[in-house]
């Protein structure tokens, strides 16, 4: 999986590209997520428009970091 990040005003915008499946997209997505909390931003948005596959694992990594910026 590969994420871009676009910021816009207190916004980032994290873009995702290809399979959610675990193991090292869990770090991948965790990173992204630090990355905007240290940049000061207050708001993460997940534009999961080109993933082609997210399972149960996947699912995890994303409510694991709602949880994080919660």
């Amino acid at each position: 999986m590969k994420i871009t990040r676009e910021d816009k005003g207190n916004v980032a915008i994290l873009r995702l590209n290809g399979k959610l499946l675990g193991g090292p997209d869990s770090e991948t997505m965790r990173g992204a997520v630090l990355g905007a909390i240290e940049d000061g931003k207050r708001n993460v948005l997940v534009d999961l428009q080109k993933v082609s596959l997210a399972n149960s694992t996947g699912l995890g990594i994303l409510t694991t970091n709602l949880a994080t910026l919660r």
